[in-house]
């Protein structure tokens, strides 16, 4: 695989016909980090490039992903029990840990709060 500049996130955003915000949110980025990732100010970290990768080379589109209702609903649920009102950055977070997991070889996903607070099990 090619490898994942400011350079290519640029070029690729603009292929794309995206704005800096959206693309951010594909990779699950905010704006500003964005901005920095493509100005060659931020270092690109492990999981976006992975992402990266994913979005570009593989046309993976994590919100074109589609759900049955009940899969929504159960989705739904597990991001509220996590605190998160956003479904779609439970998912994001999901992903994160994930491609967190592929680069330590780690064993399982530890859930995380939107604050980046590790979620404690209750009974």
């Amino acid at each position: 695989m090619e490898k994942i500049t400011p350079e290519i996130l640029k070029e690729a955003r603009k292929r794309q016909g995206l704005t800096q915000k959206q693309f951010a949110e594909l990779l699950c980025i905010g704006e500003t980090a964005y901005n920095l990732l493509e100005k060659g100010r931020r270092p690109i970290s492990r999981q976006v490039k992975r992402l990266a990768e994913l979005t570009l080379f593989c046309g993976i589109d994590r919100h074109k992903i589609e759900y049955t209702h009940e899969e929504w609903q159960q989705i739904e649920g597990a991001a509220n029990r996590e605190g998160f009102s956003n479904p779609e950055k439970w998912i994001a977070s999901k992903i994160k840990a994930y491609l967190a997991m592929l680069n330590s070889n780690a064993v399982d996903l530890k859930p995380v709060k939107p604050n980046g607070e590790k979620v404690r099990k209750t009974a």
